[in-house]
């Protein structure tokens, strides 16, 4: 009776549907907002409530990027996303530390755009889709052309 869909969040039942897409802005507003509502009722002392919207913050801005955003802007909200979660990290441990697994994560960026420009990533896209397309139409998948 009921249907749930990830791009929009479509709820089904006798009278009818209600179709809206999750904002970033409701999800962003959430996580950085939740924790201090912990911090005002004494759970959560200054520097966890920081470390905790930071993290949920981060942590939906992937979720969103995986869930909801469009496959152009996919990228830039992951990595964002595991900017935000990374930096977090500077109330919990040392300074440098935190430095560290920055320097990281943009490396693994900067490797992971290489990668879809010199075209690894487009490749498997393109060998995908033409298995695909030969599924659909009944024939023996052949392989992409060589470039």
């Amino acid at each position: 009776m009921h249907k749930y869909n990830l791009r929009s969040i479509t709820i089904q039942g006798t009278s009818g549907s209600l179709a809206k897409p999750l904002l970033y802005g409701e999800g962003s507003a959430i996580a950085i907002i939740a924790p201090f509502v912990a911090l005002l009722l004494g759970v959560l002392t200054i520097r966890s409530t920081l470390f905790l919207s930071l993290l949920l913050f981060g942590l939906w801005t992937v979720a969103y990027a995986l869930a909801f955003a469009d496959s152009t802007q996919r990228f830039y909200y992951v990595s964002w996303g595991l900017i935000l979660m990374v930096i977090s990290s500077v109330f919990m441990t040392a300074l440098n530390y935190t430095a560290a697994l920055i320097l990281l994560v943009v490396i693994a960026l900067i490797v992971y755009s290489a990668s879809a420009r010199w075209g690894i990533t487009d490749r498997t896209t393109k060998k995908n889709k033409n298995k695909d397309k030969a599924q659909s139409t009944g024939e023996e998948a052949r392989p992409p052309p060589a470039p």
